[in-house]
């Protein structure tokens, strides 16, 4: 695995503000959630990139790919993740190792726990290309834990490709859920006037 690519945040060119969509993510700094979904090339990316740029939000960005799927690696990867965007911290984060495998909500919990201690508000834990992640993945269960221990000011961001899976129906019903599909995606007129004019 390529860890400098899966660590690193995209970096854009000039890009058009996207307002309508910055409003709706603004509400998300109190402990939320945010699934931004749509086909490939509709500015998923694009969207929480310029965001958290615009609004000078701390990222720790992770790209989800196919071996993710095993927990044991998407936890050392977040761990290097963390390291890179914290590198004053000198305490390790947890290891999965096999003992914890029949308590995976119980690690999760402490997992996340001490990686939020070391981010400072705001900040925003990003996970790119969740569609990569299988229907029946305990990644599912990973992410609802992470978004329970979030203090306020840290947001989770996740881009995939797919709407969010059933398994995350409990935070879909919460107030501390945001989805914006592939139809919020569709740029009005006025934005793709705007766009065509920084061309």
């Amino acid at each position: 695995i390529n860890t400098t690519a899966k660590l690193r945040t995209p970096q854009l060119a000039k890009v058009y503000p996207w307002k309508r969509l910055y409003r709706e993510l603004d509400a998300t700094q109190n402990a939320g959630m945010v699934w931004v979904s749509g086909a490939a090339g509709s500015g998923k990316t694009t969207l929480v990139t310029s965001y958290l740029s615009a609004r000078h939000i701390m990222c720790l960005w992770y790209r989800i790919d196919k071996e993710d799927n095993d927990l044991a690696s998407f936890f050392y990867y977040l761990a290097i993740a963390a390291k890179k965007a914290t590198p004053l911290q000198h305490t390790s984060l947890p290891i999965l190792t096999p003992e914890y495998k029949m308590g995976t909500k119980t690690f999760a919990r402490r997992f996340f726990s001490q990686l939020y201690r070391r981010l400072q508000a705001p900040c925003a834990l990003v996970f790119d290309n969740y569609e990569r992640i299988s229907a029946d993945s305990i990644l599912h269960t990973v992410l609802l834990e992470a978004q329970q221990t979030l203090p306020e000011g840290i947001t989770i961001i996740v881009t995939s490709r797919k709407p969010p899976p059933q398994a995350l129906a409990r935070i879909r019903a919460s107030q501390h859920f945001l989805w914006i599909d592939g139809d919020a995606l569709r740029l009005t007129q006025e934005e793709a006037n705007s766009i065509a004019q920084i061309h």
